[in-house]
């Protein structure tokens, strides 16, 4: 199989499925086991990690910024048309719209009003998601 393409029968996507749909027993014996789903979940979707992403620069002061949606294969599509129309205000078929440019470019930003929305904005995001056991990223850029 080409190595941009993923398939359901991979052992990636295997092991997802049981995480999301399987028994929750499944997942309460992995975290009893002391392993951090979350940040495992992470890992597999983006290579790295997630405290190697900074999703909020240390200092945007008088920079114009915005917020970029990073894609995975293992965030739900409506997951994120959710996200982007109760966080972002946005009507669900711009939700939808961005959410598929998202996919296929591999990231999109939303243009921001402030640094403090945004930041309010990815934070609120990524937290939603970790809770979910979504490995959706959000983070805030400056725009040039």
């Amino acid at each position: 199989m080409p190595e941009d393409q993923t398939s359901y029968a991979t052992p990636r996507n295997l092991f997802w499925s049981q995480i999301r749909r399987g028994s929750p027993g499944i997942r309460a014996a992995i975290e009893s086991a002391g392993i951090d789903l979350r940040a495992l979940v992470f890992y597999l979707a983006h290579g790295e990690h997630e405290s190697r992403y900074t999703v909020v620069p240390a200092d945007l002061t008088g920079a114009k910024c915005g917020v970029e949606v990073l894609n995975d294969d293992f965030t739900a599509m409506e997951f994120v048309v959710n996200i982007l129309t109760r966080c972002f205000g946005m009507v669900r078929a711009d939700a939808i719209r961005f959410m598929l440019d998202t996919h296929r470019a591999g990231s999109a930003v939303l243009p921001q009003d402030s640094v403090a929305r945004a930041t309010q904005s990815v934070l609120a995001v990524n937290a939603e998601a970790r809770q979910h056991y979504y490995p959706l990223l959000c983070r805030v850029v400056a725009l040039h």
